[in-house]
């Protein structure tokens, strides 16, 4: 279980957590991004309203290639994995890991995923997720 959701008591079972109503576990998460560590406790305090914790567990899809790209996510814990299918086969594009963000371009450009599925490859994930509305 992640030490994210093993500290609040959640299992990890793919569970969308409510939205984060700026808790100090997502405002600490932000100082430590890079994103936002230029950012006052204030502004980080209002950015974490808009985001949801959302756990996956291993080789769950997170985002699936061609889908209009509706959400933003930056990975508090774990790693996930880029895939792309071709003619049947997945071929491993590339991995990210904490505090990476992926899905702001489609989110932004109102798009859909056309390069890559996106699943997790560690035995836990824990996102933050930004949906458009939010945006």
């Amino acid at each position: 279980m992640s030490s994210f959701l093993s500290k609040k008591g959640l299992s990890s079972s793919g569970t969308t957590l409510p939205r984060s109503k700026g808790s100090s576990n997502v405002q600490e998460f932000l100082a430590s991004n890079p994103l936002f560590d230029d950012k006052t406790l204030a502004e980080r305090k209002e950015a974490a309203k808009y985001f949801s914790v959302r756990s996956y567990r291993k080789d769950e899809l997170i985002a699936t290639q061609g889908d209009i790209g509706d959400r933003l996510y930056i990975i508090m814990e774990g790693t996930v994995e880029f895939t792309r299918t071709t003619d049947g086969a997945e071929r491993s594009l590339r991995k990210y890991s904490k505090n990476e963000m992926f899905g702001d371009y489609a989110l932004v450009h109102q798009s859909h995923r056309n390069t890559s599925n996106v699943k997790a490859y560690s035995r836990v994930v824990v996102c933050l997720e930004m949906d458009r509305e939010s945006y």
